[in-house]
């Protein structure tokens, strides 16, 4: 059955994905890392941070949820944590910023900061919305 991968495929994909994580806590830390370059691979971080800053903090909960290693919970805890205070920003960019971040993380972790954080960005996200346009800007 072609398209299909064979456990050790799945396997191997999974270890190279930890190993990639591994790598960019080791280069980026403490900033988050943004985009890499195609040609290198090397990490750019962007000072003071942006919307894409959650998708690493939620990669830290699924490597978390993937492997059991307490590095990736802790490191998905102190990233999460450095982004206290930016729900209050007002752009929908904070939807990606808290969904991977704190929604998910609440859902591994259960740490009740977590789902706190997650319930006021979404808090922010409903005084946002403009009921004429039917958009949250």
């Amino acid at each position: 059955m072609s398209g299909v991968l064979s456990d050790a495929a799945v396997k191997d994909a999974q270890a190279r994905i930890l190993s990639r994580i591994d790598e960019t806590a080791a280069t980026m830390r403490p900033a988050f890392p943004h985009a890499a370059d195609s040609a290198t691979g090397r990490w750019e971080a962007k000072p003071g941070g942006v919307w894409t800053d959650g998708f690493w903090v939620g990669l830290c909960w699924l490597a978390y949820g993937l492997s059991g290693a307490e590095r990736y919970r802790e490191w998905g805890l102190e990233w999460a944590a450095r982004l206290r205070g930016r729900e209050q920003t007002k752009t929908h960019d904070i939807g990606f910023l808290f969904h991977y971040s704190t929604v998910l993380g609440w859902a591994v972790t259960r740490e009740p900061w977590l789902r706190d954080l997650a319930l006021a960005c979404a808090d922010r996200l409903v005084a946002m919305w403009h009921p004429k346009a039917r958009v949250i800007p």
